[in-house]
Parts: structure tokens; C-alpha cells; sequence
């Protein structure tokens, strides 16, 4: 049984785990003000793409480690209870952060901070707008924070409902099993979207804004943000089950279907093959009803006409949102 380490979770936990209680406010050089050591000039962004690598470095492993022979038992009650414990420290940091004090503190005086300036002096008005920002700065870093902590809890809350459910199944039917222990049970396919990888640095954002597009604009679907982003997955990492599908509101297969070429013309999600695009969709889409899947004569489902109402209103959300994507390498 491969054992788990946890050299690289110990290093992104340095920096998404715990708020930072005293940060370093300079009111003489805002650059130097710091948020768990990292100064002010390197800004919430270059946290970001720190924390980013890490992401994914960890992620990638966590990958591998899931990726290890199911078929052992022991080896899926290591599995379980190590994601079971990521699970459960990731979700109790996002609300001690979400909750924290401090938090609504900095949020606060990033706007109302003052000091006594009754002659309007201009090192006291420079002293107010240094502290407004190192206080800007601490809240946008607690925000990074808490994306990369839900980040990691969207990724390893259904690997661990889907170990849960293969570990009752095999307990359940162990007399079968080992009845039947030289045949191979036949690999249940998981639907998902890949998100390509050099979206990985906005993936969160992307997401939130193609579920608003959806939601708000569009009017298609009425989930919420995290059921939608269950959807997808970013390149490299795998689901083990078909997340929970979500239901379609346009009450037409052919949207849902162009919503889904947009993506892949705009590089957003990467040519699929074996499955198709379309039978991905009609794994993870309901027709207008919870239960109902889409039923077409075929998967192919090439529109001819773009420039008409909603296939304009679909292409121009989904330019809209990722039109600045990122460069191909």
C-alpha cells in the first residue's frame, strides 16, 4: 500500500490555512506592509500565482495518490480517511477565515480608516490612504485564501463521496466479490469537462462568470455556482464518478450544444473524441426536468445559422467572458 506524504500540503497550508492575526501595516512605505511575510509590493496577485503552483503541484499529486490500486481494501480505507481529513481542515479554515473578525476589521478601514487631520496636513492624508491600503491588501489576501481553499474543497469532496459509496459497494457484496474474484468489473465512465490548463491561473473566475452568464443573462440554469463548477475539472485532474447533473432551462438540445462548442472554440475546454462533447452533455444536463435526460437522434448537432437569436446571445457571452484568455504555449 503506497503511503500518503504530506510534504507539499504542509507548504500550501503555510499560506491558505490561517489568516494572518498581525499583519505589518507601514504607514511610512505601503510597499513594505506584509500579509504572512509577503510585502505589500509583491500584491495579492503574485500571492496568488505562488499559491497557484502549489495548487497545482499538490493537486497533481493528490491525483497520483487516488490514481493507486482500488482494488486493495486497505488501500481505499488509507484513501478515504486521508481525504477525509484534508476535507474536513480545509472546510473548517474557509469558515474560520469567512468568519474571522479581523476579516470584517480590514474590509472596513480599507474604506473608513482616519486619522485627526483637523489642518488637512498632507504626510497625515498620505498616512490614511498608506494604512486604507495595507488594509485593501490583508482583505484581498484572505480572499485568495479562500479561493484556493474552496478550490480544494470542490476538488476532493466528490473524490471522497465516491470512494465512500465503491467501499460500501464492495463490503455489501463481498461474498459476490470473492465468488467472482477473476472477473474484472467493468469501469464505470466518468462525464466531465477538462478545463485546459493555461486557464488554471482564472479557473474559479472563469467559472463564476460562465454560471452567471447562464444563470442571470441567459436565463438556461437555476444551480448554484458549486454545482455548475462540479462540471468541470481542470486538465490532468480526473473525477471518479459523473458529478450530480444539472438541469438545462432553454428547452432546446441545440443550445446546450453550441453553449458547448463556444467553450471549445474559445480554447476554454480541449477537443473531446472518446466520449464526445455531446454525450458528455446529455451526461451532465436534464431536459427542463430533474431525472430526464436528453434523448436526440443523434450527437452530432452542428447549427447552421448563428447569427439568430440565442445562438448570437449564447457566442457573445462566452466571447465576452474569455476573451482575455491566456496565450497558447
Amino acid at each position: 500500500m503506497v503511503r500518503y506524504e504530506n510534504r507539499l500540503e504542509k507548504r500550501i497550508n503555510t499560506l491558505i490555512c490561517n489568516i494572518d492575526e498581525n499583519p505589518i501595516i507601514n504607514s511610512d512605505v505601503p510597499e513594505e506592509s506584509s500579509y504572512l511575510g509577503i510585502k505589500l509590493r509583491i500584491s495579492e496577485d503574485g500571492f496568488q500565482q505562488q499559491v497557484q503552483q502549489l495548487y497545482n503541484e499538490f493537486t497533481d499529486y493528490l491525483n497520483k495518490f487516488l490514481q493507486e490500486d482500488s482494488s486493495d481494501s486497505q488501500n481505499n480505507i488509507h484513501v478515504i480517511k486521508t481525504l477525509s481529513r484534508l476535507l474536513s481542515q480545509y472546510q473548517n479554515s474557509l469558515t474560520n477565515i469567512k468568519e474571522s473578525q479581523k476579516r470584517s476589521e480590514w474590509r472596513m478601514q480599507s474604506q473608513n480608516f482616519t486619522l485627526a487631520n483637523p489642518n488637512n496636513d498632507y504626510i497625515i492624508t498620505k498616512r490614511i490612504t498608506y494604512i486604507r491600503e495595507a488594509h485593501k491588501f490583508f482583505f484581498k489576501m484572505s480572499g485568495v485564501q479562500l479561493l484556493f481553499l474552496g478550490r480544494l474543497i470542490d476538488y476532493i469532496l466528490p473524490q471522497v463521496e465516491a470512494y465512500k459509496i465503491g467501499l460500501s459497494t464492495k463490503e455489501n457484496n463481498s461474498s459476490i466479490s470473492i465468488l467472482n474474484q477473476k472477473q474484472e468489473p467493468p469501469k464505470e465512465t466518468a462525464y466531465y469537462f477538462s478545463v485546459n490548463k493555461e486557464f488554471t491561473n482564472k479557473y474559479d473566475i472563469y467559472l463564476n462568470r460562465l454560471h452567471e452568464g447562464l444563470k442571470d443573462e441567459l436565463k438556461y440554469i437555476d444551480c448554484t455556482t458549486i454545482e455548475f463548477k462540479n462540471l468541470f475539472r481542470p486538465k490532468g485532474t480526473t473525477y471518479r464518478k459523473t458529478p450530480k447533473p444539472i438541469i438545462w432551462l432553454s428547452g432546446a438540445y441545440s443550445h446546450l450544444a453550441y453553449f458547448i462548442k463556444c467553450l471549445k472554440d474559445e480554447r476554454f475546454i480541449p477537443d473531446s473524441k472518446k466520449p464526445s462533447f455531446n454525450q458528455i452533455a446529455k451526461k451532465l444536463f436534464y431536459d427542463n426536468i430533474e431525472g430526464k435526460f436528453f434523448e436526440t437522434k443523434s450527437d452530432k448537432s452542428d447549427v447552421k445559422e448563428t447569427r439568430i437569436s440565442p445562438y448570437a446571445e449564447i457566442k457573445q457571452i462566452v466571447n465576452k467572458i474569455l476573451k482575455n484568455k491566456p496565450p497558447i504555449h
